[in-house]
């Protein structure tokens, strides 16, 4: 399975125009410029995209084979661990590690919905755990 940043960038940037355009100070004024997630926000967003595959692993290590992040995130699941579809493992994974930035990145901004999105990757990080932990049931393609 690979994940490439700038699938979780572009979610990324899709959640901080929503919270973005809802948020605003003290005096009214609306916070977008502030929480709006730009192109000169990649560098941060592939770090904080790193850190949280970090997390990620250490929670569900002995579902993942092997775990490379270069240009994109490379992941081989346990064969024996890991019975689960790939495409939904992706999703799950790509909506836990979109959670875990946006936590990071509204944290000195709004500290209520970081909170918020904190609580969605905990969330989303034992839904996926669940389905790498997952067991299939057998069949005879497995005693072959």
């Amino acid at each position: 399975m690979t994940i490439a940043y700038d699938d979780i960038f572009s979610k990324c940037q899709m959640l901080s125009s929503f919270e973005g355009g809802r948020l605003t100070d003290a005096q009214g004024e609306s916070l977008y410029p502030v929480v709006h997630i730009t192109d000169q926000d990649k560098p941060l967003i592939k770090h904080l995209t790193g850190q949280a595959m970090t997390a990620v692993h250490a929670a569900a290590r002995y579902a993942f084979e092997d775990v490379s992040q270069g240009d994109e995130i490379s992941i081989a699941l346990l064969a024996g661990n890991a019975k689960v579809s790939s495409s939904d493992a992706q999703k799950t994974l790509e909506e836990c590690l979109a959670m875990y930035v946006m936590q990071y990145w509204l944290e000195n901004k709004e500290p209520e919905r970081s909170k918020a999105y904190g609580t969605m990757f905990e969330n989303m990080l034992g839904a996926f755990t669940r389905l790498a932990y997952r067991k299939h049931a057998p069949s005879l393609n497995d005693y072959e």
